[in-house]
């Protein structure tokens, strides 16, 4: 079900994952780090899990759907996991994929020396979104983590669920003697066709905090900016013409 390329072993006493999900939060924030740090993966995960395509580059060249693993300087290292995708987590589908795979993962990591996992995702926030903004929100394994998360900035989530990967591997992660926190940026349903910069920048700022790095996220303040205009044009309806009608009706009956 899984197959693993891994061109050098890495260890690092921290796994960070930024997987697609509601509002792209954490894909988002993970691919800047990759971009901005110009990283190159260490592993490469396939599997039949993941949706049944091939992605099509511009140049018209194919390739499988893929998860990839980075190794990531820092006052912390930490290993970095991002990709295509993650397993369907649909209503209508099977949990049994995203079971598999969280603990594929922690296997994975725990193999390479982890201790510590944070996941990146988005929280839903509605229309709130656009007129209160974004800002951070934490759960995790233990109190202590979560107080560690709320001294960064974060507020606590009190109550609810965490859906996919983002929340399934914390419980693996738990059960197992291991601690870590989600990091949600506040999102809308309406920003994951896009991606929310806004809420990606701040995760990272948390996640630089916490790990001790240094990326400049002003290039993904600016892109929300450009990217709420969108959303807002698409959620404010087009003013409609005023009907015209005479001063006075003569009815003839």
């Amino acid at each position: 079900m899984f197959r693993l390329k891994e061109v050098k072993h890495v260890e690092a006493e921290v796994l960070v994952t930024g997987l697609p999900g509601f509002g792209r939060v954490g894909h988002v924030a993970a691919n800047y780090i990759v971009d901005k740090l110009g990283l190159e993966p260490f592993a490469t995960l396939h599997s039949h899990y993941f949706p049944h395509m091939v992605i099509v580059d511009d140049k018209g060249v194919i390739r499988m759907l893929n998860n990839v693993f980075f190794y990531v300087e820092a006052e912390k290292p930490f290993i970095l996991l991002t990709g295509d995708v993650q397993p369907s987590i649909a209503p209508n589908a099977s949990p049994e994929p995203q079971h598999k795979y969280a603990e594929f993962v922690l296997d994975f990591a725990v193999n390479h020396g982890v201790k510590e996992i944070y996941t990146m995702a988005g929280i839903d926030i509605g229309p709130n979104r656009f007129t209160k903004g974004t800002g951070v929100v934490c759960a995790g394994t233990d109190e202590e983590t979560v107080k560690k998360l709320t001294s960064l900035g974060c507020e606590v989530d009190r109550g609810g669920s965490i859906s996919g990967i983002a929340g399934l591997l914390l419980g693996y992660a738990q059960e197992a003697g291991l601690k870590g926190g989600c990091i949600m940026g506040k999102t809308s349903g309406q920003m994951t066709a896009h991606g929310d910069p806004g809420a990606a920048a701040e995760v990272l700022k948390v996640l630089q905090k916490l790990l001790g790095f240094e990326i400049d996220v002003k290039e993904l303040e600016e892109a929300n900016k450009e990217i709420e205009k969108v959303v807002r044009g698409l959620m404010t309806p087009p003013p409609q013409p005023k009907e015209e009608r005479p001063e006075k009706l003569d009815y003839i009956i």
